[in-house]
């Protein structure tokens, strides 16, 4: 029962497993703790039923419980000031950090003036919200077909495995089983198929082939809204039908869950403040934090903070949270840079000891160590999480950007060129093409350099960074009246860009790069007819130890 309590009064039904483990058998590693997780999961999955679908189940290292068919009295507004104890008469005898976590939702509940508050391991008050947005939902359906060819029903089946496997792998969605996803007619409307599978969004598709050619046709569909938010068409040549699979998956997937998220940000901006769910919270701190601007990163870490309140042990808030402290340093928006570099490399690191399968935590842990000067430990970080999530660009990208750094810029062009391709409309996207920018500026290609520089402020406008590395770019090759606007737009969006802040952004192993940038940025009249006093200091341009702590 104490299983079934954590999970019910967590925000979205959602723990980590070794959070789980943590609470109840005290260690979120160790072997019988992991054993006794799998069997009481085990035994649920066979006694708790509705429809026969399980109404607890876990997979990739998450817990889950279904709210659709359940009616849980905390969740309920007078559900924690009922006058009774919290989960009066469960205790469990060892397990100290269960009755630590009970101790402290006990003493929530007795405050008669607290607002009721939802979520697991929180003590702060929050606002009652019913109902509270959760997680986003997504069932992959049966793509359809247009002939009985063998072929066609191959792909389209292993289509649909595939990408369920692929969207479990991401902590921020939840994905239907493929029992209750494969069985549905996809012919139904969206939305009697979303309340019946009691999901936000599917997944529908069809596999049309014509001579020795192949379409895939694929849409996200918000069925609550009945309305699609994004869709795409794949035309591939048949030869290998696996390697068309393989190849339109990986598409679909690093496409999707920037397009799904970008619309659960524009939802959770619709709320009302009074009605934050942790889920909006976390929404809202993303939309913030991409705008990259002072005030912006300043409000995105007050919705990360909030969003902790209530669920203090979700990982993927925690990394969201260090990436948004990163951004502060690399904006120079940090007082205290190394202290602030320690304390995001913190926080990144308790994101991966509460959930060690999040790939995206392992890609921010990894992006923190590039900053701390940690190169071999950053480039394991993304390989590792890219072992967990082969689709996940970010972690390509990055990839990219530490070949850059390392002088390795065949490499750099060839990752930057696969993440762009994998995810289009990736929030990342400028950091893969200023990689390629700066790639073809170290390289000396500097024509060539332009219209990546150029690229990355049309994906990005406000990043002050990229107008800076679009006036190196045209300095270089003499363009001085181009390089001259492009260094008042920087200049315009922050002022004060020091060479300590362009050292810490740039941590060439091979310190006349950085020189070479820095020299391209004075002929473009930096520290001059912008007004930015700022004496070159050889030392700090040749200290490496300057480029990545300074």
């Amino acid at each position: 029962m104490a299983l079934v309590a954590l999970l019910a009064a967590s925000p979205d039904g959602v723990c980590a497993r070794g959070w789980l483990q943590g609470l109840l058998w005290g260690r979120s590693d160790d072997e019988h703790a992991q054993a006794s997780l799998r069997r009481v999961l085990s035994d649920l999955r066979k006694v708790a039923q509705a429809g026969g679908s399980p109404l607890i189940d876990s997979e990739n290292g998450r817990a889950w419980i279904n709210f659709a068919h359940l009616d849980v009295d905390i969740r309920e507004p007078a559900g924690r000031t009922s006058g009774r104890l919290f989960l009066e008469g469960l205790d469990v005898r060892g397990a100290d950090a269960f009755e630590d976590w009970l101790r402290e939702q006990r003493g929530v509940s007795e405050e008669p003036t607290a607002p009721v508050t939802r979520g697991a391991g929180f003590s702060s008050a929050a606002l009652w919200a019913p109902p509270a947005r959760r997680r986003p939902s997504i069932a992959v359906l049966r793509f359809g077909l247009v002939s009985t060819d063998q072929d066609e029903a191959d792909l389209a089946d292993g289509l649909a495995e595939d990408l369920i496997g692929g969207l479990s792998k991401s902590r921020l969605l939840v994905v239907c089983s493929r029992h209750s996803s494969l069985s549905i007619d996809a012919a139904r409307p969206a939305g009697e198929i979303c309340t019946q599978l009691d999901v936000d969004y599917t997944l529908q598709g069809s596999v049309r082939r014509a001579g020795d050619m192949v379409r895939v046709s694929v849409a996200l569909v918000n069925g609550r809204q009945d309305r699609t938010i994004w869709s795409a068409k794949y035309d591939r040549h048949i030869s290998d039908l696996l390697v068309i699979q393989d190849q339109i998956t990986g598409s679909i997937l690093a496409t999707l869950e920037p397009a799904l998220l970008g619309h659960e940000e524009s939802r959770s901006l619709a709320a009302r403040p009074r009605e934050l769910s942790h889920w909006d919270l976390l929404m809202l701190g993303r939309w913030h934090f991409w705008r990259a601007t002072f005030p912006d990163w300043e409000k995105a870490r007050k919705f990360y903070a909030r969003a902790l309140e209530l669920a203090p042990q979700d990982a993927p808030t925690r990394s969201h949270l260090a990436l948004c402290m990163l951004g502060e340093i690399w904006g120079g928006a940090a007082a205290d840079p190394e202290a602030q570099a320690a304390a995001a490399y913190q926080t990144a690191l308790d994101a991966v000891s509460i959930d060690g399968s999040d790939a995206y935590g392992h890609y921010v842990l990894g992006t923190i160590a590039t900053i701390l000067g940690r190169f071999d430990q950053a480039a394991a970080e993304q390989h590792r999480a890219r072992e967990i999530n082969p689709y996940l660009a970010a972690a390509t990208g990055e990839l990219g950007r530490l070949a850059l750094f390392d002088g390795r810029l065949d490499e750099a062009f060839t990752l930057s060129d696969q993440a762009i391709a994998a995810s289009p409309n990736d929030p990342h996207l400028f950091v893969w093409f200023r990689t390629k920018a700066l790639a073809s500026f170290i390289a000396g290609r500097y024509e060539e350099a332009i219209p990546h520089a150029a690229a990355a402020c049309a994906r990005s406008p406000h990043q002050f960074f990229l107008h800076y590395l679009l006036a190196a770019c045209h300095a270089a090759v003499g363009d001085r009246p181009r390089a001259l606007r492009a260094l008042q737009e920087g200049q315009r969006l922050l002022p004060g860009y020091s060479e300590q802040m362009i050292g810490r952004a740039m941590p060439f192993t091979d310190a006349t790069h950085l020189e070479r940038y820095l020299e391209a940025l004075w002929k473009a009249g930096w520290g001059r007819e912008i007004g930015m006093i700022l004496p070159m200091a050889p030392a700090a341009a040749t200290s490496r130890v300057a480029h990545v702590r300074a």
